[in-house]
């Protein structure tokens, strides 16, 4: 990749992929799906079975394509049905922060991939990131200069660095008439420790970015140290004309250098 095509990666063995035959609808994350059923065809390669205990501990995860993100699947139930065809159900949804990705639905011919050790990651330059970068890859033995090579350019968004949304934002209303609001940090990596102690930022700071919307207006910006924020009787009169009986929220973190992670939006009845 890049203006002088230099090796960026090496894969050895074919990934196994193929696209959706049945549409997948949105299912609830955190907990298993076993409302979506779907089938796929695969390019090549087969699918397992895998025990709840093996997917909890990341067996069969899958990316599916959603516009120009990737919604990050696991399954546990992988039947095959025809040749190159799979019934796949038993689904954790969101996986790595997600959630946002969830189509509604995903339609027939998405595409999908199994994330597993077929896979290679390419080595990627600081200042190649949110830049369009050509790629070429040849068949095993031949250079990039191989008429046979595929030929891509791609922009990376360098997705893997974006804070996740928050979780189990809420917001009640004090007797001051004042609303609390708050949130939990999801954190990127380090998260599946039980322990006493708090997983890390992935940031030299905490930091939020909140917003109180009216639909597509963004009524109060404010940025806040905390996962916490407390939004006064004047200031809902001077954004509301008067207290809303409900709150539109929006909240995100923000990671290194200011940058945006994902966002959190609902509506929430005081």
């Amino acid at each position: 990749a890049g203006a002088a095509l230099t090796r960026r990666a090496r894969v050895s063995q074919a990934a196994i992929m193929g696209e959706l035959l049945w549409a997948l609808f949105p299912g609830p994350v955190g907990r298993w799906d076993d409302g979506n059923k779907i089938r796929v065809k695969l390019y090549g390669g087969v699918l397992a079975s895998a025990t709840k205990p093996l997917v909890l501990d990341g067996a069969n995860l899958f990316a599916i394509e959603s516009n120009n993100e990737w919604e990050i699947v696991q399954v546990r139930d992988c039947v095959l049905v025809g040749a190159g065809e799979y019934e796949l159900s038993g689904f954790l949804r969101g996986q790595l922060g997600s959630a946002h990705a969830m189509r509604s639905p995903h339609p027939v011919g998405a595409r999908i991939v199994k994330l597993d050790e077929r896979l290679a990651r390419a080595d990627i330059g600081a200042h190649e990131w949110n830049e369009a970068l050509g790629f070429k890859a040849p068949p095993a033995g031949g250079g990039a200069s191989d008429a046979r090579s595929a030929s891509l350019t791609a922009t990376l968004p360098h997705a893997a660095l974006r804070q996740w949304a928050p979780a189990q934002v809420r917001a009640l209303r004090q007797s001051s008439g004042d609303v609390a609001i708050g949130w939990v940090r999801c954190a990127r990596a380090g998260g599946d420790a039980w322990g006493a102690t708090e997983p890390p930022l992935g940031a030299a700071s905490e930091s939020y970015l909140l917003e109180i919307m009216s639909g597509t207006v963004i009524k109060r910006s404010v940025s806040v140290a905390s996962a916490a924020y407390l939004y006064t009787v004047a200031q809902q009169t001077a954004d509301f004309g008067s207290p809303p009986g409900s709150l539109q929220v929006r909240v995100a973190q923000l990671g290194e250098a200011g940058g945006l992670g994902l966002k959190k939006e609902l509506t929430i009845t005081l």
